[in-house]
Order: structure tokens, then sequence, then C-alpha cells
């Protein structure tokens, strides 16, 4: 059952990020900030939702480092625990994230500089092997899903 839930997540990931161009993507990403800090500071300032935004923010990384596969980096086969921040507060997390989603830009900027290969394919740890535009749906729609269950 859940191979089949990530088979069709993946392929979610690949249509709605298929219809972009690399710019467009490029620009939802950076538009979706403001509102992804917005709701981060406008969330109670709960464990739960500090750990939220850690979530956030270490999904972002482990996926900004997949991306990086796309300009000639080795895959790794690692979680995205390694990846989450270690602040304690919720205003040092929200400056975490946003730090973490200016290298994710940064990062898609790179890749569109260097006429990376749109087709080739980076392995995610549930969903499978994903393209590029597929990469960027998923990291712009992980956080919007996440934020979503603050309180």
């Amino acid at each position: 059952m859940k191979r089949v839930v990530y088979k069709l997540l993946r392929s979610s990931f690949e249509r709605s990020g298929g219809k972009f161009s690399l710019q467009e993507l490029s620009t939802q990403l950076e538009e979706s900030t403001d509102v992804i800090a917005t709701s981060m500071r406008s969330a109670q300032d709960t464990e739960k939702n500090l750990e939220l935004i850690k979530h956030i923010a270490g999904i972002e990384a482990w996926g900004t480092r997949r991306l990086r596969v796309f300009l000639g980096e080795p895959q790794l086969s690692d979680e995205y625990d390694g990846y989450r921040p270690y602040e304690d507060t919720k205003e040092a997390l929200i400056a975490a994230f946003l730090t973490i989603r200016e290298n994710t830009l940064n990062t898609v900027r790179e890749i569109s500089e260097n006429n990376s290969s749109e087709s080739l394919k980076v392995e995610h740890n549930d969903f499978g092997a994903m393209t590029l535009k597929a990469w960027i749906a998923y990291i712009k729609g992980h956080a919007f899903i996440e934020t979503r269950k603050m309180k």
C-alpha cells in the first residue's frame, strides 16, 4: 500500500513540476518563501510547531543536497535527520529556514545557469527517482503542506 501511495505522490510531483519551466518553478519557490515564513511566524510558540519548523527546514536542506546531484555532486544515501537545524527558538528556526531556502534558490539558479540535464533523475528515499522539476515541486509543496499543520 505504501509503495502505491509513494508512486502516486511521485507522479503528482512530476506532473505539477512538468507544467512549468525551470525559471517559473524558481520564481514560484522564491514567492512561496514569504508565505511560509509568515505562517511560521503566526504559529503559536509550541514544541509541536518548533518540531514542524525543524522538519520543514531539514527536509528542505536534504532536498537541496539532492538537487546538487543535478550539478554533478555524488548522490548520498542519507536521511533528512542530519539536516535538521538545532536552534531552539522559533525566531532562530525561522532564520535557519530562510537561510536554507536561500541556499535552495541559489542551487536552482546554479542548475539553470549550468544547463543541467532536466531529464536526469535523482533518488528520493521514499518516492524513487525524480526529475529536477519534480524535486523543486516536492520541496515547495512539502513546506506548504507542513505549515498547514501549525496552529
